[in-house]
């Protein structure tokens, strides 16, 4: 069974400019033949609001034209079937994105997790809610889901994308209170947990996001951080990716890929 692969930051991400047309497909010329890479997953991956946007797509997934899958496509010259959807589940990726792999798929990406968790406020203080809710998503949902992906393209290499850290231990008061702080960056670090153990599990790669962007967290200056606040100083939707972010990602999971061959 392979191990969880952890990829070390950058010094330089990756600043990629990229058009895509209308569903989200894009040629290169130097892929191989049959190669082709699926982005699968939610708004972390699609880039909601993030400018431009892709025209042409389904408006409720507001896919960016600069996510983290386009800039990664551009950067290794493969032809791309993006279906990432803001909001997504892990019922909506087999319902409505699954359907782009195929055998011959050489390459997938997927981050999904947080909306597959829905609780109220009370479940972020209640000793073992949230953590009961995370177990159960990961064992009927997540791990279901990466046996899904396997057996659809089979060929395929498979990097589970993991959220960031959003915010430091403390957060930065007032930009970012305390409390705000454990309610975001709490739950994001049991979706990682439990997504890494998954992926452990099938000998699948787990891309570890949120050690690289400790340094690029919500709390830095705007030019600078990889996730956006609650009160957003770019076009970034608020606890998402911005540019610098989705370079970032992009340069990790780049990275990855070249050093595998």
């Amino acid at each position: 069974m392979a191990g969880r692969a952890r990829i070390p930051l950058l010094a330089v991400a990756i600043a990629i400019a990229v058009t895509l047309g209308v569903g989200c497909l894009t040629g290169a010329a130097d892929a191989a033949p049959g190669d082709r890479y699926v982005a699968l997953g939610d708004s972390y991956a699609a880039g909601p609001v993030l400018q431009p946007q892709v025209l042409g797509q389904p408006y409720w997934c507001s896919r960016s034209q600069v996510n983290y899958p386009a800039l990664t496509a551009q950067a290794l010259e493969l032809p791309l079937a993006d279906v990432t959807c803001s909001g997504a589940k892990s019922g909506d990726v087999v319902a409505r994105q699954l359907g782009e792999l195929t055998a011959e798929t050489s390459l997938v990406t997927l981050t999904i997790g947080a909306n597959d968790v829905q609780c109220s406020g009370l479940c972020q203080w209640q000793p073992g809610g949230l953590q009961a809710a995370v177990d159960n998503a990961a064992a009927t949902k997540w791990g279901p889901l990466l046996d899904d992906i396997r057996r659809r393209a089979p060929k395929a290499q498979i990097l589970v994308v993991g959220y960031g850290m959003y915010v430091p231990a403390g957060a930065c008061p007032p930009s970012v209170a305390p409390w705000v702080g454990a309610v975001v960056q709490g739950p994001v670090d049991l979706f990682n947990a439990a997504m890494a153990a998954q992926a452990d599990a099938r000998g699948i790669t787990f891309v570890d996001t949120h050690g690289p962007s400790a340094e690029h967290t919500a709390c830095v200056p705007p030019g600078e951080r990889w996730f956006e606040p609650e009160t957003s100083a770019s076009d970034a939707a608020k606890w998402h990716p911005t540019h610098a972010g989705m370079s970032g990602i992009s340069a990790l999971l780049v990275e990855r890929l070249r050093a595998a061959g």
